[in-house]
């Protein structure tokens, strides 16, 4: 989890069911239940529930296994924390994937995968797959 007042939002992300993987038998299960979710809640109003909940896009890649493609079992997610900035961050456990949305507040944010991540003088991925499918 993470939160900007300045934005007022919080966000989380949703690694997987955990009655699905407690009951998990088989390495690399397929009926796993992984998360592909980031959650963002109002500040002001935590107990509404999240405000939005953005789908992070699958990638080009073809898995024989689907809990292994990009945004499964999103594991940690961040905010910037520099003023001008507003983006997010999320990683994936399964895909090895990073993903990045240059604003977080917005309406409706969209995450890209990153392959190439440039720091200044704002975040952004210099190369990314556009997102699909959301």
């Amino acid at each position: 989890m993470d939160l900007r007042r300045d934005l007022g939002v919080v966000v989380a992300s949703d690694y997987a069911d955990p009655a699905s993987i407690a009951a998990n038998m088989v390495p690399w299960n397929p009926d796993q239940d992984l998360g592909t979710t980031v959650r963002v809640w109002d500040v002001s109003h935590l107990d509404a529930g999240p405000q939005k909940i953005i789908q992070v896009p699958a990638g080009p890649r073809v898995e024989p296994n689907r809990v292994q493609k990009e945004p499964e079992g999103l594991m940690e997610v961040g905010l910037t924390h520099l003023h001008q900035h507003r983006g997010a961050f999320t990683a994936s456990m399964m895909g090895g994937t990073l993903f990045y949305s240059p604003d977080i507040a917005a309406p409706s944010p969209i995450f890209r995968e990153c392959t190439t991540l440039v720091p200044e003088p704002a975040p952004r991925c210099s190369s990314s797959r556009p997102t699909t499918g959301i």
